[in-house]
């Protein structure tokens, strides 16, 4: 099995807004969005995606500790629904070493109301926040990649978050 980047762009501070939306209609939308990511994959034993999806959407909560993945897989169609996906055709497979050892990408760190716990293994969630995206920092992280086709695809997705004035939100699994 190969693992590679699923990148998105998306505006963090709307996302944050989704978790215990008091509008019912919008809370709807998004424990749908997040429904359908884990559309096909397995529960917990002893606690279902439908739990983990109403409890951080509607109660702004994460209570279960041991389950971060489920939280993480979860939030990854509010995040497609909210975002947009782009092209990651150099990125899959591919190794996410680069984004380790970035001081301006940032694990798990999208600004929920609540802790949402850090999964033991996949997902792996690594954050580029807008106001990261600087020339200097771009440069660095762009000099620290050897394979010129994801050099290109990777600077296109900041060129592109830049544009629309969003973060990226990089999916590793």
């Amino acid at each position: 099995m190969s693992y590679g980047i699923m990148p998105y762009r998306v505006n963090l501070e709307r996302l944050s807004t989704r978790f215990g939306n008091p509008k019912s209609n919008k809370r709807s939308k998004a424990r749908l969005a997040c429904k359908e990511a884990v559309r096909g994959m397995d529960d917990d034993e002893d606690v279902s995606f439908d739990e983990i999806i109403k409890e951080m959407i509607d109660e702004a909560k994460a209570s279960h500790e041991n389950l971060g993945y489920m939280y993480w897989y979860a939030l990854k169609g509010l995040i497609e629904d909210l975002g947009s996906f782009m092209t990651n055709s150099s990125w899959y497979p591919a190794s996410c070493d680069i984004f380790y050892d970035s001081k301006d990408i940032t694990l798990y760190d999208i600004d929920s109301p609540m802790d949402i716990p850090t999964p033991d293994d996949f997902p792996t969630v690594f954050v580029f926040r807008k106001e990261n995206m600087k020339e200097e920092n771009i440069a660095d992280l762009l000099n620290s990649l050897e394979d010129s086709d994801q050099k290109r695809e990777f600077n296109h997705w900041i060129e592109e978050a830049k544009r629309y004035k969003q973060d990226l939100v990089l999916y590793y699994h």
